[in-house]
C-alpha cells in the first residue's frame, strides 16, 4: 500500500479541529493541524442568523482552502450525535453541513464510536485523549499556552485537534475504510 494523503475533522461552530498527513501501511502519520475558531459578534446590532451565516462561511472557506492545499485522497470526520439545547443544535447543524461539503466524502465516526473503539469505554476525559495523542504523535505540534512561565498544551484548543486524530484512527478500523483502501 502506498502513501495516502488524509485529512480528518472535528467540526463545531466555535472550534473546528483539522489534522492532515499520510497513511502508510495502515499506519496514521499526522503531519500538521489547525484549529478554525469562530466567535459570535459582540453587541446587538447583528442578527443571530446573519452572524451564524458569517461564522459558517468562515468555517467553510478555511476548510475548502485546506482541502485544496492538501488534496486528501481520504477524509474522516467526527460527526455529532445530538444536542441538548438551541445553541448546541446550531453547532450540530453546522457540523453536519460541514461534513456534507467535504470532498472526498468523509468516513464518519460518532463520539461514542470514537471513545469505545479507541479507549474501550463510552466516557473518556478530554485530558486522556489529549495525552494519548501527544504521546503517540509527539511530532504533531498541538496548540500551547504559557502557564507559570512554561509552555503547556492548551486543553481547550488541543481537544478538537486530538478528536480529529482519533477519528482518523477509528475511521481506519471501519468497513468503509477497508473498501476504500483496496483502491490504493
Amino acid at each position: 500500500m502506498k502513501q495516502i494523503t488524509f485529512m480528518s475533522f472535528d467540526p463545531s461552530l466555535r472550534n473546528t479541529g483539522v489534522v492532515w498527513g499520510y497513511i502508510e501501511e495502515d499506519r496514521l502519520i499526522p503531519q500538521e493541524c489547525d484549529l478554525i475558531i469562530t466567535s459570535p459578534s459582540k453587541g446587538k446590532k447583528v442578527r443571530k442568523s446573519s452572524d451564524l451565516i458569517r461564522r459558517s462561511k468562515e468555517i467553510n472557506t478555511k476548510i475548502q482552502h485546506l482541502l485544496a492545499a492538501v488534496n486528501p485522497k481520504i477524509t474522516f470526520i467526527e460527526t455529532p450525535s445530538g444536542s441538548q439545547n438551541a445553541s448546541s443544535a446550531r453547532s450540530y447543524a453546522i457540523s453536519c453541513y460541514t461534513a456534507a461539503l467535504i470532498e472526498p466524502a468523509p468516513i464518519q465516526v460518532t463520539p461514542q464510536e470514537l471513545k469505545k473503539k479507541a479507549f474501550g469505554v463510552l466516557s473518556v476525559p478530554k485530558a486522556k485523549i489529549i495525552k494519548y495523542v501527544h504521546e503517540k504523535y509527539p511530532d504533531l505540534e498541538l496548540p500551547t499556552h504559557t502557564k507559570n512561565n512554561e509552555q503547556v498544551i492548551s486543553t481547550t484548543k488541543a481537544e478538537h485537534i486530538c478528536d480529529a486524530v482519533v477519528a482518523a484512527e477509528v475511521g481506519m478500523r471501519t468497513y468503509h475504510y477497508n473498501q476504500i483502501r483496496e483502491f490504493f
